[in-house]
């Protein structure tokens, strides 16, 4: 706090320069959380001393002479742990005034070369002592899902009911049970609605189409389509390939079981939007993506109705929670299938992915079986999984006796998501855009893509302690020598911490520097370990019901059946999917942003996804950043089923009818502008992560600007151009996100006290960097929009 408050420009250094001095001013908080006062800075300096080999060139520090040190995943070079671990270094050590930036990795790499280490000895020290790079995963969603879902138990929140339950307008609840809706009728509603990928399609989605409905249409709250039905069935080819693919959609929804009527234990389902649903900011792989989307749409926004449109879809902040919630049980409900869409760069993307998968999960284990000695390890078949049991009580840095590893199977393979459901409402439109809207919406999958399977650790201890039994008898008359040896020892993990060093001069005390001392956090055990497997494997009620001690965690004892122990007969704790909260954003007719968008998503590098620890020195700035995702995550770009098949048949006639080749471009494009006008537009849907809302450049800390101003740069080193540089594509979200939402942007969970975490959206226009002079123009741009380098 006094270097951030020495450098700080409303505040006169001779004022504050004791801490004693600094802890009566009252001003000097205000000056420390300012807005124009930066609080991260490089103000460390690393000593050259004066050597005699003043015409050695090894001794000066150049990009061809530097050495590298630790970098996170975007590879730039200038990396830190800490904003203890920048300084200002001497380029040349006989010339003081040829200043750069560097890391202390690098530098120690480049000291240890030249063998100058008698100089900076503290900060090598220091050095030594730095973290590596860590990749950061955001607070798990499983843990959010959990949660709600014990509320929604509890009866905190949430509303029973389907869409279209109440289309006679009747008051929610009224006439029915404790949960707002009769079971019967729930079940009735599910069947309705799992049938609806065929019969409920609606290719129109009109409002004048509802007008038309004949009374015994009405009946149903969900909208069917005329080619639907048996009586409107054509006899022509479009017509039979149609009704093929609405069988195919009824046989895809049906089969996906984690959606029957019985696997909705009550008070499931819910109204779409009764309750806030977690926002998903993990990374998904795309092999893991829905392949299908069935699209809840009653309101036509698929359309991408004009922001001044006064209709009754039509923008209404007004609305509240209640109002959105019975508008969907009366509002009649339209369904569309979407179709996942990956380009070339994303196919290989996702074979790369899933050798990347398969290669972590192996270095995984191995980092977990570090420092472990496995006797007998032949006699369990790879690839196995493990953990040692830790003792009640230990004796730090002593041989001990081998604690029990016990062996188990890895987490068995989740399954392909076939389909999902996506919920919109108007309510949540966030704005549009001169090309696209976007609004956030719900997304229903199986609860397996968010959450984890679980291994009953009471389970597993109660089959390990049978197997000792057995091996070792009751009283451990039969334990086998070797496992009465001490020759393991439980150690401590250490962690870096700094502290202020300060010297007496004159009667004041003034800052001096800071040294590296450790701190303990963890124990870990190095040696000899005993193999006990175990036969308990995963649990995931997609495979069957939970044991006791997992029900007795999720705090599901309400509800059981008669026979308490019983768990087999008693409801489950939860429906087998869940429900997360997702951005989608919506093109305008005959708009081609969104598509580029979506390749580039499928295009840029993994690090633009990634959240790293330390801090980077972004050029062409001199103060270091935090390392986070550099764009929203990528959750699939999906595309309206019947448009890709009939441009797939249309396609494929044409090029038979030409002998092999394609038609000409002109007639081509006639063509599909003639159909585009026929058919109903349907917009293809891009969905992302919600990452906050617009900058507002007056509330925003000079650090915040240089955090903005990053994003862009960091997206020209790695080869881009964003070209649209407004405020509006820079979104900011309170910070950090591997914390509870709830903790976020508190101040208490960073060292440099930042309360938010900036992103950058819109890539519509985004290209490669093709020419000399464009990178130095958007540079300029940034800086005037930003205010960033001064």
């Amino acid at each position: 706090m006094y270097m951030v408050l020495l450098h700080a420009r409303n505040c006169k250094p001779p004022t504050i320069r004791s801490f004693s001095q600094l802890q009566r001013d009252p001003n000097a908080f205000g000056v420390f959380y300012a807005k124009d006062t930066r609080r991260r800075l490089v103000w460390r300096r690393w000593l050259r001393g004066d050597s005699d080999k003043r015409g050695d060139l090894n001794l000066v520090m150049m990009p061809h002479t530097s050495r590298p040190g630790k970098m996170a995943g975007n590879k730039l070079h200038i990396w830190g742990a800490t904003l203890m671990d920048f300084y200002n270094v001497q380029r040349i050590p006989t010339m003081p005034y040829a200043v750069t930036l560097s890391s202390g990795s690098k530098l120690a790499a480049f000291m240890s070369v030249l063998e100058e280490l008698e100089y900076a000895f503290p900060e090598l020290q220091w050095s030594r002592s730095e973290p590596d790079p860590k990749e950061v995963e955001p607070y798990p969603v499983g843990e959010l899902i959990q949660e709600q879902e014990m509320r929604i138990r509890l009866g905190l929140c949430g509303m029973s009911g389907l869409p279209g339950d109440n289309l006679d307008g009747d008051a929610l609840g009224e006439d029915k049970d404790d949960n707002g809706v009769g079971k019967e009728e729930i079940e009735q509603s599910i069947e309705s609605t799992i049938i609806k990928g065929a019969s409920c399609i609606d290719n129109d989605a009109g409002q004048e189409k509802d007008e038309t409905r004949t009374d015994q249409d009405n009946e149903s709250p969900i909208v069917h389509d005329e080619a639907s039905q048996p009586e409107a069935q054509h006899e022509d080819k479009t017509g039979e390939s149609k009704d093929k693919g609405e069988n195919e959609i009824q046989s895809l929804i049906i089969n996906d079981d984690v959606f029957r009527p019985d696997a909705y234990p009550a008070p499931w389902p819910l109204l779409p939007f009764s309750y806030n649903t977690p926002t998903l900011q993990q990374r998904i792989p795309l092999h893991r993506l829905p392949k299908n989307l069935i699209v809840h749409d009653p309101w036509d926004l698929l359309s991408v109705p004009t922001q001044n449109q006064d209709d009754d879809y039509s923008y209404n902040e007004t609305r509240t929670k209640e109002d959105i919630v019975a508008g969907w049980a009366k509002k009649r409900d339209i369904v569309h299938k979407y179709n996942l869409m990956l380009f070339t760069a994303g196919r290989r993307r996702l074979e790369k992915q899933k050798q990347e998968e398969e290669l972590c999960k192996g270095l995984e284990r191995q980092k977990r079986r570090k420092g472990l000695i496995i006797p007998d390890v032949d006699k369990f078949a790879e690839p196995f999984d493990g953990f040692v049991v830790q003792p009640t009580s230990w004796t730090l840095h002593t041989p001990v006796e081998p604690p029990i590893y016990v062996v188990h199977d890895p987490p068995p393979e989740p399954k392909p998501v076939e389909v999902a459901h996506l919920y919109m409402d108007p309510s949540h439109v966030n704005g549009w855009g001169n090309h696209s809207m976007v609004l956030n919406t719900e997304l229903e999958a199986p609860r397996s893509l968010f959450v984890p399977d679980i291994l009953c650790y009471k389970c597993v201890m109660e089959d390990v302690k049978k197997t000792l039994i057995e091996q070792d008898g009751e009283d451990g008359s039969r334990k086998d020598k070797r496992w009465m040896v001490k020759s393991g020892v439980w150690r401590s993990e250490e962690v870096r911490e700094p502290v202020d060093l300060a010297y007496v001069l004159q009667g004041e005390e003034r800052a001096r520097g800071f040294v590296a001392t450790r701190r303990h956090e963890g124990i870990v055990y190095t040696g000899v370990v005993r193999p006990i497997g175990t036969n308990v494997g995963w649990q995931n009620p997609e495979r069957g019901p939970y044991c006791e001690h997992v029900m007795e965690q999720l705090h599901a004892e309400k509800g059981k059946g008669e026979d308490k122990g019983n768990t087999a007969t008693a409801p489950a704790p939860h429906p087998l999917t869940a429900k997360v909260q997702l951005v989608a954003k919506l093109s305008k007719q005959s708009d081609r942003h969104l598509e580029r968008e979506a390749l580039n998503y499928q295009e840029f590098p993994e690090h633009f996804y990634e959240h790293w620890t330390g801090y980077n020195v972004v050029e062409p700035l001199h103060h270091p950043v935090p390392v986070g995702a550099l764009i929203p995550q990528f959750y699939g770009y999906y595309t309206p089923e019947e448009v890709l098949e009939e441009k797939i048949v249309e396609d494929n006639v044409k090029m038979a009818s030409n002998g092999g080749r394609s038609s000409s471009g002109e007639e081509s494009e006639e063509e599909e502008e003639e159909e585009e006008e026929e058919r109903p537009y349907r917009s293809p849907i891009l969905l992302l992560e919600n990452c906050g809302k617009q900058i507002v450049l007056d509330t925003l800390t000079v650090d915040d600007k240089c955090e903005c101003a990053s994003l862009f740069y960091r997206l020209h080193h790695a080869g881009y151009l964003h070209h649209s540089t407004w405020e509006r594509n820079v979104l900011i979200q309170p910070c950090p996100l591997d914390v509870p939402p709830i903790l976020r942007g508190t101040k208490e969970y960073t060292d440099d006290k930042r309360k938010k975490a900036c992103r950058l959206i819109d890539f519509g226009r985004t290209v490669k960097i093709n020419r000399y002079g464009a990178r130095a123009i958007e540079e300029f741009e940034v800086n005037n929009m930003l205010k960033a380098l001064f």
